[in-house]
């Protein structure tokens, strides 16, 4: 940065009265100078002039600096601010068969008001209602039957445990940082899980799961999957790309 420019951008920094004259005294004094009298002069000059540079670039860090800290960065304070049970959605599969007998599961770890997800059942029954309000909201499965030419599983229910990803997207996805797709026999220890999920970068793309307990299963499917009976989680834009390549091979 040039002298000319500090003065610029800084007008508010001037030469000192005694800069002035020193720089009088080089150029327009009559007496002609001698050899030492000129090094003494531009010795005194530099160092004036490096006083400046150092008072500008001063100013010029604090100026940037307030500059920065006050400017909202939204991803950055989006990411420190910790992960939360209020970032998570829970979806949760059932099915009118096993709804009766494994509710007592999903509502001794659900917390009503704070967690938030859905139960999502294969079709409703008159005696589950009224729906009671220690369980996940009631959301009944899409109708998955245009997938039944791509579907090969043995269990016919494993598409529709699929599209639950996109269902819940679509249903809740306001803040939301994970979705966490499980079954109805799964206990949660919810502050565990949210531990776990701090620890990553909720921005990218993120699976988050373990491996099925059954050496048979893995050996199925894979080694290289968290299975849904236990758990997994996927960060929000995994979730929305999923959602956006689910129907890929639609009719």
């Amino acid at each position: 940065m040039s002298f000319n420019l500090i003065l610029k951008n800084y007008p508010l920094i001037k030469l000192s009265p005694f800069s002035y004259s020193v720089f009088s005294n080089m150029f327009t004094s009559s007496t002609k100078p001698t050899t030492r009298t000129l090094c003494k002069s531009l010795a005194i000059s530099i160092l004036i002039l490096y006083i400046i540079y150092i008072i500008s670039c001063s100013q010029s860090s604090l100026l940037f600096t307030n500059l920065t800290s006050n400017r909202p960065n939204h991803a950055n304070t989006l990411f420190l601010s910790p992960t939360n049970v209020t970032h998570l959605v829970f979806g949760i599969a059932s099915s009118s068969n096993t709804w009766r007998a494994r509710r007592r599961y999903v509502e001794s770890w659900w917390r009503p008001n704070v967690t938030q997800g859905f139960i999502f059942l294969d079709r409703t029954r008159r005696d589950f209602f009224p729906w009671p309000p220690s369980s996940p909201p009631l959301r009944i499965s899409e109708d998955t039957s245009r997938y039944r030419d791509f579907n090969k599983h043995r269990f016919q229910q494993a598409i529709r445990v699929v599209h639950m990803v996109a269902e819940a997207f679509a249903a809740a996805n306001d803040g939301v940082r994970w979705y966490i797709m499980t079954d109805d026999d799964t206990i949660v220890f919810v502050d565990n899980l949210v531990d776990v999920l701090r620890k990553y970068d909720h921005r990218k793309y993120f699976y988050v799961g373990a491996n099925a307990e059954s050496i048979s299963s893995n050996w199925f499917h894979s080694f290289e999957m968290g299975f849904g009976g236990a758990g997994y989680a996927l960060s929000y834009p995994l979730a929305e790309l999923v959602v956006k390549n689910l129907d890929v091979y639609k009719d």
